[in-house]
């Protein structure tokens, strides 16, 4: 007979579509979110041919946003975790949309810098960090694929909005493309919130891939397999941050995306300088989102089938190895070659982080643990697109750029060979008191070498 705590539980069934439900709605607020984000590097021209501003006063308010943007999602992660994460959702996407609304206002360059770069950026954070949350929750299975299908809405979001904002500006303005971007903003999330669910379980499912009543193996001594980490206790946010792993997961994300911020932002006016149409420049800037979509499917495929590090490794390698491409190049076949190529590693490069906090951290403080280390994303994008811009203002090239691209790129990829799972303190001390249980009588255990 089954006891009165088990009966007064719900049982719980196994999620099938609804899952995929989920990340259906979180690729697609993805997509739209994404898009608008990596379509600022097309507002650089007109902005600075109508207000005179200089490439890296604009690129300025890109860097404010993500600096505001990653300094916010510290905050937004915890919210998430104390008040569910569909909440924090929405308030976000109003407040983005109010930012994008403002922005097509602007007159002075302050302006760009507040309404953009601080509201904008505080209303980005909850759309980024309470996705990645959400599938976490509800994917036990095929994470990987899932994280890089969710993802993968940054590519398929520039390169469907690079085109898309190019034609509004020419056709319309570069403010009416503004209006229309918020009032997407504001009906799309609105009605994404209505499929949205924080947790499977709040539905009475379990995560997908779980199995209703399964029993758990039995505990053995053998070594975790590379591509899975062994499910340890869930760590608090103050327990993970003195850990290496979690400095160490930051420190990628910030040379990672110092790296690829650089060509987002700087590569459409790159072209346009180069000689490329400013509709061609802008389709170099689709086509590496469109590669980068096709990407993120495959490294998260590989990241299944390898583990999250071998397939990160290699991504950000390809990406940071292949800004030398891009120096001196003029031709147009020649930039799509770089999409392409640089796309595709480019796709692999976010994806595996979430897989990393998860698997090394558990789901418990998911979203602060998560949230803190996109701080330091957030800083690697920010330092990224000012950067570009100033050296371009500096020197009057965009070689540097590019070279500090490739630096912050290998830089990444060396460090990422050293990530290994941490040990939680819980299971530190049952070690050692196993230990110092097995040891034979009157035998001295030291935790240094002899």
């Amino acid at each position: 007979m089954a006891s009165g705590s088990e009966a007064s539980q719900p049982r719980l069934r196994k999620a099938s579509y609804y899952a995929w439900v989920i990340l259906a709605v979180c690729f697609l607020v993805s997509t739209l979110i994404a898009g608008i984000n990596t379509s600022f590097g097309v507002f650089l021209v007109p902005l600075s041919r109508e207000f005179g501003w200089s490439a890296g006063a604009i690129s300025f308010a890109y860097s404010l946003f993500m600096l505001v943007n990653g300094l916010s999602a510290f905050g937004v992660g915890r919210l998430g975790d104390k008040y569910g994460s569909r909440l924090v959702f929405f308030i976000g996407g109003l407040v983005f949309g109010l930012a994008l609304l403002l922005t097509s206002h602007m007159t002075e360059v302050w302006h760009l810098y507040l309404w953009y770069g601080v509201l904008a950026g505080i209303g980005r954070s909850p759309l980024n960090v309470t996705l990645v949350a959400m599938v976490s929750r509800w994917f036990s299975k095929a994470r990987g694929l899932a994280m890089g299908i969710v993802n993968s809405g940054t590519g398929a979001g520039s390169s469907l909005f690079t085109p898309l904002t190019n034609y509004l500006i020419v056709a319309f303005s570069w403010q009416d493309a503004y209006i229309i971007m918020a009032v997407m903003v504001w009906v799309f999330l609105t009605a994404a919130v209505l499929l949205l669910r924080d947790d499977p379980r709040d539905m009475g499912y379990l995560p997908y891939g779980e199995e209703e009543d399964r029993p758990q193996p039995a505990r053995t001594v053998k070594a975790p397999s590379p591509k899975r980490v062994a499910k340890g206790p869930d760590w608090e946010l103050g327990e993970a941050v003195r850990t290496l792993q979690f400095w160490e997961l930051a420190i990628l994300h910030f040379c990672c995306c110092m790296c690829h911020a650089i060509p987002l932002v700087h590569v459409v006016p790159y072209a346009i300088r180069s000689g490329l149409s400013p509709a061609t420049a802008a389709s170099v800037l689709a086509a590496i989102g469109v590669f980068s979509f096709l990407g993120r499917i495959m490294w998260g495929i590989l990241a299944d089938r390898w583990g999250p590090k071998p397939a990160y490794v290699l991504a950000v390698f390809q990406q940071g190895l292949m800004m030398l491409w891009l120096i001196g190049t003029s031709h147009p076949l020649m930039f799509f070659l770089f999409a392409f190529f640089w796309g595709i590693g480019y796709g692999g490069a976010m994806p595996p982080y979430a897989l990393f906090v998860k698997d090394y951290y558990g789901l418990k403080s998911f979203g602060a643990i998560y949230g803190g280390i996109m701080v330091l994303a957030s800083l690697g994008m920010a330092a990224g697109g000012y950067l570009g811009g100033l050296l371009y203002d500096l020197s009057g090239s965009y070689q540097p750029a590019w070279i500090l691209s490739l630096v912050a790129g290998v830089v990444t990829a060396f460090v990422a060979l050293d990530l290994a799972p941490p040990i939680h303190p819980r299971q530190r001390r049952q070690a050692e008191m196993e230990g110092e249980i097995s040891a034979p009588a009157g035998a001295k255990v030291s935790s240094s070498p002899a």
